[in-house]
């Protein structure tokens, strides 16, 4: 397997873990009502910043998911699932900082959101 070395790694990695969260029986049901025409080139934005350094997200992805009633246990599931997607597809010293990111993100949506 190769590393994420590419804004179409990126997007790949992206297509793939919304593939397996959109039918989650846990986390599915967040995704019912997103536009992914235009959710999905944000999320290659972001994560085209977060691991390769590219210019062009900007925002707060913490304030983006205030309204939503998720929980540790919704954030745990996300970064199983992301890791899952990861490991299934890349190998390499980015895709193991793609794992970190989200396990921190993941850490610290958790601690800003109220227990269910």
């Amino acid at each position: 397997m190769k590393d994420i070395t590419s804004e179409a790694d990126v997007e790949q990695l992206v297509q793939a873990f919304y593939a397996r969260a959109t039918k989650d029986e846990q986390i599915g049901h967040f995704f019912e009502h997103t536009d992914f025409v235009k959710h999905l080139p944000r999320m290659y934005a972001f994560w085209n910043f977060i691991l390769l350094g590219k210019e062009g997200y900007k925002g707060s992805v913490l304030e983006k998911h205030l309204h939503m009633a998720l929980t540790k246990r919704d954030f745990e599931r996300w970064v199983f699932l992301f890791t899952e997607t990861i490991l299934a597809n890349y190998a390499g010293e980015t895709a193991d900082m793609a794992i970190q990111r989200a396990q921190t993100m993941a850490w610290t949506f958790a601690t800003k959101f109220p227990e269910q």
